[in-house]
């Protein structure tokens, strides 16, 4: 019974959400198969291994389709991965959460009704955050851990912000666009304060930090492709002195009294002190 098993690791190994796990996964998974004799000359030697019955194959089925739904763009609104989904590796990020008053909600309507004429595909963005960390990658028995460390990293006071401009920005791959309004540069201190105490949590597990000069933004609407194909300058300036316009009469204040990461489907909330 135990060769049999045997095998099936071997088999196994050729998987590639198996070789997207921890080095310590691997070696364990190499040593079971070198346990009983399996080298790479002990195998040409020997008798060939015994077919894969058609019932554990399709155990795996769900596996392949379960990556295909993940990476499939048809299914998020043509919205591209940056980064394959693997199973096992759960996307972490951490950010402050916005909240949409009905002033800024107002003034974001207004902007995205101007950009349609341009933009006919532009969508708004649901959850509004500004962020403060990549997104990176976290396995499983490193959530909890990576969670207190953020706990413990986080001395940072609330504090209050404005936002002071509206930008424009694309992802590194250029497939999509975002629209958003900056904060203001007196705020950015504050949020560079933050970002250093994630920064810190992020190093000791060996994940990459934050940019090194982060634009601090709430992005409220998106859109496929290359804004810097889809809007003339002047188009550009004309939103941006409306909002200027806009809030000097209003400013758009608003406060960060906590952090939240997200780490595949959990949510994490850390009161700033």
């Amino acid at each position: 019974m135990s060769s049999g098993l045997d095998a099936l690791r071997c088999y196994g190994d050729d998987s590639s959400d198996e070789e997207e796990d921890i080095d310590d996964a691997k070696v364990i998974k190499a040593d079971t198969c070198k346990g009983n004799g399996a080298t790479s000359n002990n195998i040409k030697s020997s008798s060939p291994l015994p077919s894969v019955p058609l019932e554990v194959l399709g155990m795996f089925k769900d596996k392949e389709e379960d990556a295909t739904t993940h990476s499939n763009p048809t299914l998020h609104d043509g919205r591209v991965r940056s980064f394959q989904h693997v199973r096992g590796n759960w996307a972490t990020f951490a950010f402050i959460q916005v909240e949409p008053t009905e002033v800024l909600q107002h003034i974001m309507d207004e902007l995205i009704t101007m950009l349609l004429p341009s933009i006919g595909d532009l969508k708004p963005v649901d959850d509004l955050h500004i962020s403060i960390s990549r997104t990176v990658t976290l396995q499983f028995h490193w959530i909890e851990p990576f969670a207190q460390s953020l706990k413990d990293a986080l001395i940072v006071p609330a504090f209050s912000y404005e936002f002071e401009d509206v930008e424009f920005y694309s992802n590194d791959e250029k497939t999509r666009s975002f629209i958003g309004l900056r904060v203001s540069r007196h705020a950015s201190d504050q949020f560079k304060c933050a970002v250093q105490c994630v920064d810190k949590c992020l190093q000791d597990f060996s994940l990459p930090i934050y940019y090194k000069n982060p634009s601090f933004h709430v992005s409220f609407a998106w859109c496929l492709g290359d804004y810097q194909q889809l809007l003339d300058s002047t188009s550009l300036q004309q939103i941006k002195d409306y909002f200027k316009k806009f809030i000097q009469d209003t400013p758009l204040v608003a406060r960060a009294s906590e952090v939240q990461c997200k780490i595949g489907n959990k949510m994490f909330s850390f009161g700033l002190r």
